[in-house]
């Protein structure tokens, strides 16, 4: 069964869209410099006048007591003293993807839309 160029042409439709939500939003270019549209600066005075304000003062800290050191004999010597234990990494459950990709979460729907396409073509 042969399918029109109209129906050819949907499925290249749905390739394209696919392929453009996969890429995610693009950013738009920044507008080119046009002495009409530059805005102009103009100096607007202080409603209030500034007034410096002085950073409080703390009260002068007392020196640090001395603690007395233990001599090697006081200390038990049971063995080696054991290391605390290591920090826990990031619990992730979508083995290393990057969520904030859009390539990650669109590029289901472009396969879907190619192969969609290729079963109309040759169906």
């Amino acid at each position: 069964m042969a399918f029109s160029r109209t129906t050819f042409g949907l499925a290249f439709i749905v390739i394209l869209v696919g392929s453009a939500l996969a890429q995610g939003p693009s950013a738009a270019p920044s507008p080119s410099f046009s002495p009409v549209s530059a805005p102009v600066a103009t100096p607007t005075p202080s409603p209030l006048a500034s007034v410096p304000v002085l950073a409080p003062v703390s009260p002068p800290m007392a020196p640090p007591t001395p603690t007395p050191t233990s001599s090697p004999s006081e200390s038990p010597s049971d063995g080696p003293t054991p290391s605390p234990a290591p920090a826990p990494g990031p619990v992730s459950d979508d083995g290393g993807a990057d969520d904030s990709s859009a390539f990650v979460h669109g590029s289901g729907w472009v396969v879907l839309a190619v192969l969609g396409g290729v079963a109309a073509f040759f169906a």
